[in-house]
């Protein structure tokens, strides 16, 4: 600091957020049972879970890289 020149400069800006999350799920299932007294259970479930948005338009800025070095934010618009 006394020469003028941080070596480390750390913003943060806050704001409200409202995210929204939208999760769509399926599931069917079937029992069955023969005379021999054993039963069979049988069940499909199907899960639909997109990237959350934003109720206010304000899109989350993506994370790009695979290691701390190659950290950076994506540009705006950028699938989640």
């Amino acid at each position: 600091m006394t020469s003028n020149n941080p070596e480390f400069v750390f913003g943060v800006v806050q704001s409200d957020a409202f995210p929204v999350y939208t999760n769509s799920s399926l599931f069917v299932q079937d029992d069955m049972a023969n005379q021999a007294s054993s039963d069979i259970s049988l069940g499909l479930r199907w899960e639909i879970n997109p990237a959350p948005g934003a109720a206010d338009g304000r899109v989350p800025y993506t994370v790009q890289g695979s290691s701390l070095g190659t950290l950076g934010l994506a540009p705006k618009g950028t699938p989640l």
